[in-house]
């Protein structure tokens, strides 16, 4: 593999028979991001002179990704959590000579504009995730089975590896082992994080610093310094110039909440956006005045999460290994505005005393079209059997392991 990951054209390439594409490129900003807070993103959705994109001349391949709310479902089992995500994971992979000249973009350098190419995969095909997931996958063939490939197998999201022990020991086996197959493959592992103290002050030069009033993003969720999951990075304006249909659905799009932990007031807002569905207004006409009323005072109501803070451990006490009589207990249930299920997980402590943690729910908008109080009671039982075989799964919950409808 060749040390580059751009390199400029030369002269006696730019007539080719190979195909020829320029990726257009913006800076985007983020503010928030602790390691790069300026990137620049290559676009190969934009249609060139013949009216067809580099994307659309790709194959974007079978998704290889595990399922995102397993991974964090089951980064919550963990007493100690350890996290990390592959430095440059995309430019670690080389692009064949053949297909180089259609990863070309333009530099203005002092004045004067070079022809670049990419020699490595660029964010922006359609075809780069599976090209990294396919590589990750054939790299971790070459080892015997064991927690850390399980684990590198099983909760690799992209770049992003979500992973923990059950013990500050156990912890460092993983990170070293980790490390060291990724590095085997060029990929090494960055961004480290982990809620042990011990685990910090040990590789206290390669952990992010985590404390204080620190917080990180993990495949979306706000992990804060106290082992917590919070929502107060949902920025929310609680005055507009006027409240229109196109408004209240951005702000549900912003609700990012996977394992929808805070369902039944996003679901709220879902109701409500269904009521000026069936009003038929258009994006940007403004809400009558009952309808902006309530939505008025859902803007108020959501600003108390603000403080809330959610475990991030099911339960930061015990060992996940450790743990007998676990058992599922899911629920279901419908209204005329919509139906909805969650899955708990319980412990018995003993002296008749249990331990429960809410693992996942969802909840759903009834139809437009009316449907019975009973059918949808019906679709809140079968949400409540399919979550609580998701979770099972997601687990990896013996056959055998005690469940409640």
């Amino acid at each position: 593999m060749r040390d580059c990951i751009i390199e400029k054209a030369p002269p006696s390439e730019m007539v080719t028979s190979y195909p020829v594409y320029y990726l257009p490129r913006r800076p985007v900003v983020r503010e928030s991001s602790n390691s790069t807070k300026v990137r620049p993103v290559f676009d190969a959705s934009v249609v060139g002179y013949n009216g067809i994109s580099l994307n659309d001349c790709l194959e974007c391949g079978p998704s290889l990704n595990p399922d995102l709310v397993g991974v964090l479902i089951r980064f919550r089992r963990w007493k100690v959590a350890l996290t990390a995500d592959i430095t440059k994971a995309f430019l670690q992979i080389k692009v064949r000579r053949e297909d180089q000249d259609v990863h070309k973009f333009l530099w203005n350098c002092d004045g004067t504009v070079r022809i670049m190419r990419f020699v490595r995969v660029p964010f922006g095909n359609k075809s780069s995730p599976f090209l990294l997931n396919a590589t990750i996958k054939t790299h971790l063939k070459n080892y015997p089975h064991s927690k850390v490939v399980n684990e590198l197998y099983n909760n690799l999201y992209v770049d992003d590896w979500l992973s923990g022990a059950d013990s500050d020991a156990e912890a460092c086996v993983k990170f070293n082992e980790a490390s060291k197959i990724r590095a085997e493959a060029g990929m090494s592992l960055s961004r480290w994080n982990s809620n042990s103290k011990a685990l910090r002050e040990k590789f206290h030069e390669i952990f992010e610093l985590y404390g204080g009033d620190e917080s990180v993003k993990i495949l979306g969720m706000q992990w804060f310094s106290e082992d917590c999951f919070t929502f107060n990075d949902f920025i929310i304006e609680s005055q507009f110039e006027v409240i229109t249909k196109r408004n209240v659905l951005s702000i549900i799009a912003r609700c990012f909440d996977p394992l929808c932990l805070i369902s039944p007031i996003v679901m709220l807002a879902k109701i409500l956006f269904q009521d000026i569905w069936r009003l038929g207004l258009n994006w940007d006409e403004v809400l009558p005045k009952e309808l902006n009323l309530k939505f008025q005072n859902w803007l108020k109501g959501f600003k108390e999460l603000y403080p809330m803070k959610i475990q991030r451990s099911y339960f930061p006490s015990l060992q996940w290994k450790g743990i007998k009589g676990l058992e599922l207990h899911s629920f279901g249930d419908a209204s005329e505005g919509g139906f909805g299920a969650c899955v708990y997980i319980r412990i018995p402590l003993g002296d008749d005393l249990f331990q429960v943690a809410l693992v996942l729910s969802r909840g759903k908008v009834a139809p437009i079209k009316k449907v019975s109080l009973p059918r949808l009671e019906l679709l809140g039982a079968l949400l409540c059997t399919r979550l609580l075989v998701f979770v099972k799964t997601a687990l990896f919950l013996m056959e055998e392991v005690s469940y409640y409808c």
